[in-house]
């Protein structure tokens, strides 16, 4: 398996995909509630699937390399390991 090289340093990822998805969700919110969006940080493009790997396989096939961030469309978190996930207010 080959490393990936990061384009964003750690420090900068959390604030550069918030800013990606404040720009997105409300594009993609219809009709998707509940799926997941992989967005590549450095160009904003992105994937929609029921499932995770699917939209990253997506991604990573159009892309080549791409920084991939994933986030459940409408809800708090992509995952929970305590039990449901908070969803987002409208």
């Amino acid at each position: 398996m080959t490393e990936r090289e990061n384009h964003y340093p750690r420090s900068m990822m959390l604030e550069r995909s918030n800013a990606l998805y404040a720009t997105l969700k409300d594009r993609v919110r219809a009709g998707n509630k509940g799926k997941v969006l992989a967005v590549d940080l450095v160009t904003g493009e992105y994937e929609i699937d029921e499932e995770q790997w699917t939209a990253i396989d997506r991604l990573n096939d159009r892309l080549g390399n791409p920084q991939i961030v994933c986030f459940r469309i409408g809800y708090k978190a992509v995952h929970s390991l305590a039990g449901g996930v908070p969803e987002e207010p409208e």
